[in-house]
């Protein structure tokens, strides 16, 4: 592919769920943008139903763990690593460390 194809403006989807590695750039618009997604959804939901929110939040977690996967293959590190992502306060301490990663 051609360095076209990596300059293109990226869409909800190909954001949010697509397999492409971030770059910081699309990674910080992909972290805010799940955590207000997150939070609303949250919000709506407590006042509308009487579901089981932690076990929502537990799921809208998972979303974090594949935005920072994603990210660490583009900084050359372990993927898996993202699975920190799910616990709100690892997933802010990985996000300020991932701030300050250089690529490999």
């Amino acid at each position: 592919m051609n360095g076209f194809h990596k300059m293109q403006k990226k869409n909800f989807w190909q954001i949010y769920f697509g397999k492409d590695p971030f770059s910081k750039a699309e990674f910080i618009k992909a972290w805010i943008g799940w955590w207000v997604i997150a939070i609303v959804l949250l919000g709506v939901l407590s006042i509308c139903t009487s579901l089981n929110l932690r076990g929502i939040g537990i799921a809208l977690g998972f979303g974090f763990c594949q935005i920072h996967a994603r990210y660490l293959t583009f900084v050359g590190w372990n993927k898996f690593i993202g699975v920190l992502g799910v616990f709100p306060v690892t997933n802010i301490i990985l996000f300020i460390v991932l701030l300050f990663t250089k690529k490999k």
